[in-house]
């Protein structure tokens, strides 16, 4: 099956929703309050995310912390296997039309179907925006590019982080979409995360 008829199934987001509960449980577990260094609390929120299908058909809970101390109560919440950060989608279907949409720009109307999802163009139009000329200057992407091989092209982004990942063996479209996803997660705590004396700790950036 192409990426372009991939059909998410509820085990596909099931699995992405274990991953977040496994992540929170290793970042509330090792890591400091980024501005104080306290312990951190879970304070998860609510969320109603947009093409999950009836798997999400209500509201969920985003992982989230918030510092244990009163008089700071920092949030922090880790990057997430399902949340596109403050996107109304989720992070597959983002990553999927971005990398998939047209990026001509003619096509500005209209509308695109992936993943069972029928999304206007105009905003896979932003999406793509963000991922070829916003995140080329995070740290994340930055992390990325230091340990692929070839480093992704922003013009190509997140197309040639797929690619990358459709090369390296991940057939299936449900490999292929998790595992670049989880790429995604790990660039976005390894460019936010170092370890000082055995310790994990958040940079306050």
């Amino acid at each position: 099956m192409s990426l372009r008829h991939w059909a998410p199934q509820r085990k596909f987001f099931a699995q992405l929703v274990r991953f977040d509960r496994d992540l929170a449980a290793q970042v509330g577990a090792s890591t400091g309050c980024p501005r104080c260094g306290s312990k951190l609390h879970r304070a998860d929120y609510p969320r109603k995310p947009l093409g999950g299908g009836e798997f999400f058909s209500g509201l969920v809970r985003r992982v989230s912390f918030c510092c244990s101390q009163r008089e700071c109560r920092r949030r922090c919440t880790p990057p997430s296997f399902v949340f596109a950060d403050r996107k109304w989608y989720v992070l597959a279907v983002v990553v999927l039309a971005a990398a998939l949409g047209p990026s001509a720009q003619e096509h500005v109307t209209g509308q695109l179907v992936l993943a069972g999802t029928t999304l206007a163009l105009r905003t896979v139009r932003r999406w793509q925006a963000f991922f070829r000329q916003s995140y080329p200057r995070s740290a994340a992407f930055a992390w990325l590019r230091a340990r692929l091989s070839p480093p992704p092209a922003a013009a190509k982004f997140p197309l040639a982080l797929l690619g990358h990942v459709r090369r390296s063996g991940c057939g299936s479209p449900d490999q292929s979409i998790a595992q670049t996803i989880n790429l995604l997660v790990l660039a976005g705590l390894g460019s936010r995360i170092e370890k000082f004396e055995g310790r994990i700790t958040i940079r306050r950036d």
